[in-house]
């Protein structure tokens, strides 16, 4: 209630999320190169009550260490 700031408790639905990671390593592990995929099922679902979380996204990238 925006008028008193009081609080409800919700349940929220149970929910499951398949997510996928990969990563590959060479020069001895001074190049490493990844894949960060999350929520794979593309569910919709609330962690937070009136805030829905990620669809499906993709992060990817690669790490240098430059070092002597």
């Amino acid at each position: 209630d925006p008028g008193t700031f009081s609080s409800i408790p919700v349940k929220l639905p149970s929910y499951q999320l398949l997510n996928f990671y990969i990563e590959y390593k060479c020069l001895n592990g001074k190049i490493k190169g990844y894949i960060d995929a999350k929520n794979l099922l593309n569910k919709v679902y609330s962690e937070v009550y009136g805030y829905n979380a990620l669809r499906f996204n993709i992060n990817a990238g690669m790490n240098f260490i430059m070092v002597k």
